[in-house]
């Protein structure tokens, strides 16, 4: 709630957290916020909720929607369950091909699964400006000569082998950074140990200014920060878009200097979008 009132405050109605899915909580919660429609975003899908907004005939969209083949598993087993929760939803627009013919393998119709991309890469680009750039510059101890390597939203693994990438590239491309901003925060200190086991000068966002020697490795361990802080590096949008070895986890190599205008991304696992703004292949 405290980075939805910070980023959306004075700009929406009102501001509510979830209920929990028992009936009387649901019925108070649709009661008092009185809905036309009801837009769930990606997952938290509360069976409940769905079924109650069906019988006032509100119609419920699921936005951004995302099965990972670990969910997938699941809904495998209890199909029936799963597919009578998902007919609560009036369109379910996913982020993939793949999320789409996940859900297509659950009797749902095919006329209300829907490839829509995804929301995160659909948001206008708005580069910063010259003095915000300078701030986070200062704020984060960046050299604007230097290159940069970003692994944004990494998952457990994930970043051992983006670290030993990065051994491996600094012997043959000379010297540049790395910014890991981990999927979950709390695995900041256990990512700035491996960065530092191998012998890389790390720190931590949530430090503040950096001051002292440039850093090799900076932990993004706050909330919010991995888009402004793209858009510090990036001076326009960037052009190609490639998925990585992990669902969620987005690597952003820089091959020039972080004052490059066409920064590219690249990974080794499926497109992040089946509507051309990325394709399969080698990282």
């Amino acid at each position: 709630m405290e980075t939805a009132e910070k980023e959306l405050g004075g700009t929406v109605w009102a501001l509510r957290p979830m209920p929990l899915d028992f009936w009387w909580s649901v019925r108070r919660f649709v009661r008092r916020t009185n809905p036309s429609v009801f837009l769930l975003v990606e997952t938290d899908i509360w069976p409940g909720l769905l079924a109650h907004l069906k019988n006032k005939g509100v119609s419920a969209i699921l936005v951004n929607g995302r099965v990972s083949p670990r969910t997938m598993r699941s809904y495998a087993r209890f199909k029936p369950v799963f597919r009578h929760i998902y007919k609560g939803f009036h369109r379910c627009l996913m982020q993939t091909d793949l999320d789409r013919d996940r859900l297509l393998r659950l009797g749902l119709d095919q006329g209300r699964v829907v490839t829509a991309g995804n929301l995160k890469f659909d948001r206008a680009w708005e580069p910063l400006s010259p003095e915000e750039r300078s701030g986070w510059f200062r704020t984060l101890g960046l050299e604007p000569e230097r290159p940069v390597l970003v692994a944004g939203s990494t998952h457990p693994g994930e970043e051992e082998m983006v670290l030993e990438a990065c051994e491996r590239a600094r012997r043959v491309a000379g010297d540049f950074c790395l910014i890991i901003a981990p999927r979950r925060v709390e695995r900041a200190e256990e990512v700035a140990r491996a960065a530092g086991a191998r012998g890389f000068r790390t720190a931590m966002r949530s430090a503040g200014p950096r001051r002292g020697p440039p850093w090799d490795v900076l932990i993004l361990d706050t909330i919010g920060e991995l888009r402004a802080g793209s858009r510090c590096l990036c001076r326009r949008e960037p052009r190609s878009l490639w998925g990585a070895q992990s669902p969620g986890a987005r690597i952003l190599w820089i091959s020039g200097p972080v004052r490059a205008l066409h920064p590219q991304f690249r990974g080794n696992g499926r497109s992040a979008s089946s509507r051309g703004r990325g394709q399969a292949g080698p990282g």
